[in-house]
């Protein structure tokens, strides 16, 4: 599949218009309740993600929510667009389902249970299935309160019985692994390894699943595979995951840089590039570095995924800072998601309906092209911003921009001027193209947007001026050349107003889209507002 360009995929589908409390809807997105979102009959997010440029989707709730519903719909889906998936079980079913963090039996039965919801096709694993995320960031368990004494054996017996579950359930179903991967995404987090050889980021749950592999005593845990499988699976299907919001430089210095001489051949990525306040240039150039990284003939390095498709409105505060596309306010479907199964003892805190929202790649609270992260993915990937915004899970005219002329779809605006009787075209057309016109239509315009700068997106530029004489718009002759006045003359008493005609016409059209983006983003300021105090009284 090349190297990994890949996209999280797990923001429950609210946004600050009618969000409710966290939890009470399931967030297994891969179920047919979320068609709507993910499929061709509604906002179609999984060929968005093809038109941004990625190949794989990143999942996080796709097992382990004893949710009984299809998923062979949601994998056909990638299929047919060619995305490959990796998802993820319920980490925090540990907190119930892993007696003393031993989770065998618990990622067993979800791996059966999968089988039986359309993750097996014949005696494999639906051939979208590229990885399995066993857990995600699991050093935190070392806070829970039942991890006594506290250390690193709670997430390193938590990742061994959770592997060993996996392959139990692949064999008692006859179910082959196939080209699946398997995989434990770890924190960015500075902690000491369980044999104490490391303590980097991301690096201390690397050597903790290598050291767990060669001696699981070391966690406190008896596996039921034998030995030689455990030892077999993670040399043959074991790839080293670690989400991080740092800066790529730094990551692939620290991680990167010795990775080799640590791990050997295991292969390794980056399963949330978080890009936290990084602007669209930076993202674009990050993105690309790890694709050259990823293409070198001797490199273990795989890739990334992105984080996330869609920012989680839901939560709030510093989540807002990461998505490719937040959610407008024009409503385009409904669905009715099942609720988690703690809330379904409440029904009257069930919904039965939830809104799907339009995609807008702006996320308009952010400032500058921090915002515009949809548009640095799509750059780096060689994707289409166009297919994009042709979609149909698109915010239809919000949010409209106007683009510089730099960018190879710039907005244009055409302007006719009508000279008044006394000026040649020939005459016209030379103070037209003066850079002294051109500078003052851009100062001009931009002291009319001064509140709404945000509307132009670079300089403008005064281009493909052209001048006729007066029959070819379809009127009288042409005034005679012998006239009076002299040029200059003509053009000194007329020109004033030719600029400001033209200024005009130009200002009044930025101004009313100024306007329209202005009255949007305090639209979505009191929106915002709006679901903050709810949560307060929540």
């Amino acid at each position: 599949m090349g190297p990994l360009r890949g996209i999280a995929y797990g923001a429950l589908p609210c946004n600050s218009l009618g969000c409710r409390k966290t939890g009470w809807i399931n967030e297994d997105m891969m179920q047919e309740a979320y068609a709507k979102q993910w499929g061709a009959e509604g906002r179609d997010d999984l060929q968005t993600m093809v038109w941004l440029g990625a190949n794989t989707v990143r999942l996080y709730h796709s097992l382990g929510l004893d949710v009984q519903h299809n998923h062979g719909g949601f994998l056909d889906r990638a299929e047919a667009v060619g995305l490959n998936v990796m998802p993820g079980y319920h980490t925090e079913a540990v907190h119930t389902k892993c007696a003393r963090f031993d989770c065998f039996e618990a990622w067993k039965s979800a791996t059966l249970e999968g089988f039986k919801y359309g993750f097996k096709q014949g005696g494999q694993w639906h051939p979208a299935i590229s990885a399995l995320i066993l857990l995600n960031e699991p050093d935190f368990f070392g806070g829970y309160a039942d991890c006594q004494p506290a250390g690193a054996w709670c997430r390193v017996k938590a990742v061994l019985s959770a592997l060993d579950g996996v392959l139990a359930a692949e064999k008692e179903a006859g179910v082959d692994a196939g080209k699946v991967r398997l995989t434990v995404t770890w924190s960015f987090g500075m902690m000491e390894s369980i044999d104490k050889k490391e303590s980097g980021p991301g690096v201390f749950g690397f050597q903790d699943t290598v050291a767990g592999i060669a001696d699981p005593s070391l966690a406190g845990y008896t596996p039921r595979s034998t030995p030689q499988e455990l030892e077999h699976a993670f040399r043959t299907r074991w790839i080293h995951g670690v989400n991080t919001q740092a800066p790529w430089s730094f990551v692939k210095e620290v991680i990167g840089g010795n990775y080799a001489s640590k791990f050997g051949s295991i292969p390794w990525f980056v399963g949330e590039y978080g890009a936290n306040g990084q602007p669209e240039a930076i993202i674009q150039r990050d993105l690309e570095d790890m694709q050259q990284t990823a293409e070198k003939e001797d490199s273990v390095f795989w890739g990334a995924a992105f984080f996330q498709f869609q920012t989680a409105h839901f939560k709030g505060g510093a989540e807002l800072n990461f998505g490719l596309f937040s959610l407008g306010s024009e409503k385009l479907w409904e669905i009715s998601p099942p609720c988690d199964e703690e809330i379904q003892l409440q029904p009257e805190r069930c919904p039965t309906t939830w809104p799907v929202y339009c995609l807008s790649d702006t996320l308009s609270w952010l400032p500058g092209t921090i915002g515009q992260r949809a548009q640095a993915v799509a750059a780096a990937w060689q994707g289409s911003m166009q297919k994009v915004q042709s979609g149909a899970g698109f915010c239809k005219g919000a949010q409209r921009r106007l683009a510089s002329a730099a960018h190879e779809d710039g907005t244009r605006i055409a302007c006719q001027i009508r000279a008044s009787a006394g000026l040649r075209a020939v005459d016209v057309s030379r103070r037209l193209q003066d850079e002294a016109f051109s500078t003052s239509l851009d100062t001009s315009t931009k002291r009319i947007l001064v509140n709404n700068s945000d509307a132009i997106l670079g300089a403008l530029l005064v281009e493909n001026v052209r001048t006729a004489s007066p029959n070819e718009w379809g009127e009288e002759s042409a005034v005679p050349e012998d006239t009076a006045e002299s040029i200059d003359e003509r053009l000194k008493r007329w020109m004033p107003q030719i600029i400001a005609v033209a200024l005009l016409a130009v200002a009044c059209v930025l101004a009313l889209w100024g306007f329209l983006a202005h009255r949007q983003r305090k639209a979505q300021a009191r929106q915002n507002a709006s679901a903050a105090e709810a949560s307060e009284r929540v």
